[in-house]
């Protein structure tokens, strides 16, 4: 089927219309939780919970982030995305002789593939350090360096022109909160669903090339090889003041299916798929161990969000139960399906 595009509002269809089953998608939701909503071929399905909220995505962020890195790179903001950094960030330039300057070389595809081993003793690009604070150095970079702005005026200068404004979201996202680390992504989960369905279309826009082409299609087919190492987790100084978005360092295995901040559906260390009981082409954001999530199926035109999910389940890692988790809703929207 054609993909549609929500223009101010989303065009609302049935289950039956969707070519979904209405007692499938009830059973769902109810045992997602939280807030959420189902979008196929371009058509809102289904939404629950504060669906029209802004809500804190967690980890689930970091695709929107390394998007606003891609636009820099098509406003030629950034040279290109092995660009050093430090090109932006001097300080970066000095820290760490006695790694030989190591910092120095971190370049933006390290800091999006979570590579650049910012705070450990690796070298850039030698091993996987799934690091909230190599992603605060990323956005502090992009944001006041790059664009020269700051995380008061970040929605109105970056997120809204690079982004939210072009795939005409209705709920106001916004990178800064009083209430939150600045730069940490409050969206709702119907606005999340465009940011899903732009990735569905390869950057793609009702008509529009919102985002080349070639970029769009790499952030989510590039994954890590399994020869690439999780970092030893041996500390290195960061930048004086080094803040996190978050949460701390080597929080993730990248299970051979880490792809430019996407999670994609490939075949782990373990011999089977990711989400063994999802397509092959399923790639998503997840965040707090898949209670947040953005999950988007191209070969069933099938969008899917969900945040604040799974209420009273013990905290774990996306790589232990969360993917775990994230396949068993997800193959409950498809009962008849292998």
């Amino acid at each position: 089927m054609a993909t549609h595009f929500p223009g101010d509002h989303w065009e609302h269809v049935s289950a039956e219309e969707a070519g979904l089953d209405p007692a499938a998608l009830a059973g769902f939701s109810d045992a997602v939780g939280g807030s959420g909503c189902v979008v196929r071929d371009g058509r809102m399905v289904l939404q629950w919970g504060h669906y029209a909220h802004r809500l804190d995505v967690s980890s689930a962020a970091k695709p929107v982030y390394a998007h606003l890195v891609y636009k820099s790179l098509e406003q030629k903001r950034i040279k290109k995305l092995d660009a050093p950094v430090s090109d932006h960030t001097k300080a970066l330039r000095d820290l760490n002789p006695q790694l030989g300057f190591k910092d120095r070389r971190m370049s933006w595809r390290h800091m999006i593939t979570q590579t650049s081993c910012y705070g450990v003793q690796e070298a850039p690009g030698t091993a996987f350090n799934y690091c909230d604070f190599q992603m605060a150095c990323m956005l502090d970079s992009l944001i006041l360096h790059v664009h020269g702005s700051d995380f008061h005026r970040a929605d109105e200068d970056i997120l809204r022109p690079l982004l939210t404004d072009l795939i005409r979201c209705e709920d106001g996202p916004t990178i800064f909160s009083p209430h939150s680390y600045p730069g940490r992504l409050r969206i709702s989960p119907r606005d999340f669903a465009r940011f899903g369905l732009l990735y569905l279309a390869q950057g793609r826009w009702d008509g529009r090339q919102v985002l080349p082409r070639k970029l769009a299609v790499a952030a989510v087919s590039s994954p890590h090889p399994a020869s690439l190492p999780r970092t030893a987790q041996v500390e290195a100084p960061m930048l004086s003041r080094q803040r996190t978005i978050g949460a701390g360092r080597n929080q993730e295995a990248h299970m051979n299916s880490y792809s430019c901040a996407w999670w994609i559906n490939a075949v782990t260390d373990e011999g089977s798929r990711l989400l063994p009981d999802l397509p092959p082409d399923t790639f998503l954001a997840a965040g707090q161990s898949g209670t947040d999530a953005l999950v988007v199926i191209p070969s069933r035109g099938l969008v899917v969000c969900w945040i604040d999910a799974f209420p009273g389940a013990r905290p774990s890692r996306f790589h232990m139960e969360g993917r775990e988790r994230v396949n068993r809703a997800v193959s409950m929207l498809f009962p008849d399906c292998p």
